[in-house]
């Protein structure tokens, strides 16, 4: 149940203020919520992250494979069947609306910010910190964090939440078995050492932990940049 009221006016401006003049009510169908507020409230950054992760989570215990399913672009059950993990994210940035289509952006493409940001891509997902020299930088929900070593051995997710009382970061990532584009590992993984690997998961790590900071070839988060 969604109520609308007249707006206050004052000068200067002020944030929230509104009469008892109902305008209008709406009742929308649980199923429908996440969409309406999506476009009804278009410009509310942190409400269209929020619902672009709720929506992905739909993709927990999706199979990962690596290189990507049968395609990697297709928004059907065909192309959502298996993904590996720059797909998974680059389905997130299409969640958010800043591209109509899903991209194609590999974690080697986006692992060198200069050469990232004169892409096609580069303009809407901007490098902002949380590399080796920047040990203090906090995440955000919405953060796409990747490592690098080489051109088919990196990994890239999403970032869900930050817990500051321990200092983890957790995320929603697609992982794969040991052998692949962002392998599984006990030492990566010590928070999540019983949760599996080879599918869509949401895993906590510590913020400088192996999994993130530590890690080698580690290159630090982006955010996407939402108008």
């Amino acid at each position: 149940r969604y109520k609308f009221y007249e707006a206050i006016e004052h000068d200067p401006p002020m944030i929230n203020e509104q009469s008892g003049n109902k305008l209008f009510e709406l009742l929308i169908l649980e199923k429908d919520v996440i969409n309406f507020e999506k476009y009804v409230f278009p410009t509310n950054r942190d409400i269209i992250i929020s619902n672009a992760l709720i929506v992905m989570e739909q993709y927990l215990g999706t199979p990962y494979k690596f290189g990507g399913g049968e395609s990697k672009t297709s928004l059907d059950s065909t192309g959502t069947a298996e993904m590996d993990c720059s797909e998974f994210m680059c389905r997130f940035l299409q969640e958010l609306g800043i591209f109509t289509d899903v991209p194609l952006i590999s974690t080697s493409m986006i692992s060198d910010d200069k050469s990232f940001e004169k892409t096609q891509y580069g303009e809407k997902l901007e490098f902002i910190g949380g590399d080796k020299g920047d040990p203090d930088f906090i995440p955000k929900p919405g953060d796409v964090f990747i490592w690098s070593r080489s051109n088919t051995d990196g990994h890239t997710g999403v970032v869900f939440d930050y817990l500051p009382d321990q200092d983890q970061v957790v995320v929603i990532e697609s992982i794969g078995n040991g052998n692949e584009d962002g392998y599984c590992s006990s030492q990566q993984n010590s928070l999540n050492s019983s949760r599996g690997c080879g599918k869509v998961v949401k895993s906590t790590y510590t913020r400088k932990g192996g999994a993130l900071y530590s890690h080698d070839g580690w290159v630090g988060y982006y955010r996407p940049l939402i108008q």
